[in-house]
């Protein structure tokens, strides 16, 4: 799968992408650091890539319609720090592995244990909060 990754997260976040398989870049590597969520938006659909992030502006599927792009996925770690970005990213990895991204939105608030990653879906084109409570 194609990804790329916003400017809010490490760098390590496009390197266990790749690591797992898939083609990620960062916003920070192509030196787009500072542009628009509307530029950035544009250019993730031009390249067909799935954003991942931490801006919860991608979050208003209003805005950035999931329909319209490979896939939107905005990580909500309990946590900002990298230890817990890598941490919930690891736990998603098998998601992102077995599910199709295609038009759809997924926001992870965090970590899913191994048996709640194997169990989780995308709803396709509708946002679908797959965190559970405690």
């Amino acid at each position: 799968m194609l990804f790329k990754t916003d400017e809010n997260l490490p760098e390590d976040v496009a390197v266990l992408l790749r690591n797992a398989g898939h083609d990620a870049v960062s916003v920070v590597a192509q030196k787009m650091g500072g542009q628009s969520d509307q530029t950035l938006a544009d250019v993730v659909r031009s390249e067909n890539r799935t954003l991942i992030t931490l801006d919860l502006d991608f979050a208003d599927i209003r805005v950035f319609p999931p329909g319209q792009y490979a896939g939107l996925i905005v990580l909500r770690p309990t946590a900002q720090d990298k230890p817990s970005v890598l941490s919930l990213l690891k736990r998603v990895i098998p998601v992102l592995n077995t599910e199709p991204l295609a038009g759809t939105f997924g926001s992870w608030t965090k970590p899913l244990s191994a048996s709640e990653a194997s169990t989780r879906k995308m709803t396709n084109g509708t946002e679908n909060d797959l965190a559970t409570s405690d």
